[in-house]
């Protein structure tokens, strides 16, 4: 049996959590919610979150709303987070250069999820996660009090909108 992966922007994530509420959405979203809990207990999808989406859900100024976001979230992703960036593109590399040389990698080549802190959020703040922190992840129930409880300050929220805004520009400018 292979494992699939289902990355969910941001926005199917409130619609998926506005259906497991009971709150008006769009209707197709109570049955994918159902599938994809299922799919999830079963083991054939693997839903993963990213490092961005805790600052995301922590900007949520709503309790309730961001209560209910951090179960579901919870819930789906069982604690799998994707790679950070930075770890998957030197794995990406060197699966490349192997077959560049036609070479086999040694081992299972680049992680793409992980239920590691560390794998998550390397380059950001990975010096300050130790090896016990994982239990955020590995847990559900940590995991949705961390997303829920987690708040970023209205500076901090406008000084990420400028950074946002000023890597657009150059990605546009590339």
């Amino acid at each position: 049996m292979d494992t699939h992966y289902v990355y969910l922007d941001l926005n199917h994530w409130i619609y998926l959590a506005q259906a497991d509420a009971g709150v008006s959405g769009p209707r197709e979203y109570g049955s994918a919610l159902r599938t994809l809990t299922d799919l999830v207990s079963r083991g054939e999808v693997i839903v993963p979150l990213s490092a961005e989406y805790l600052m995301e859900v922590a900007k949520i100024g709503d309790d309730a709303r961001r209560r209910n976001l951090a179960k579901v979230m919870a819930k789906l992703s069982r604690g799998w987070f994707l790679v950070a960036e930075n770890s998957l593109l030197i794995g990406e590399l060197r699966e490349a250069v192997a077959r560049g040389f036609q070479k086999q990698l040694q081992g299972d080549g680049p992680t793409r999820v992980s239920r590691r802190l560390r794998d998550a959020f390397a380059g950001r703040s990975g010096e300050a996660i130790a090896p016990e922190d994982d239990k955020i992840l590995a847990h559900p129930e940590f995991l949705e009090e961390f997303l829920a409880t987690a708040r970023v300050s209205r500076p901090f929220v406008d000084r990420w909108r400028q950074f946002a805004e000023d890597h657009e520009k150059g990605r546009q400018l590339r």
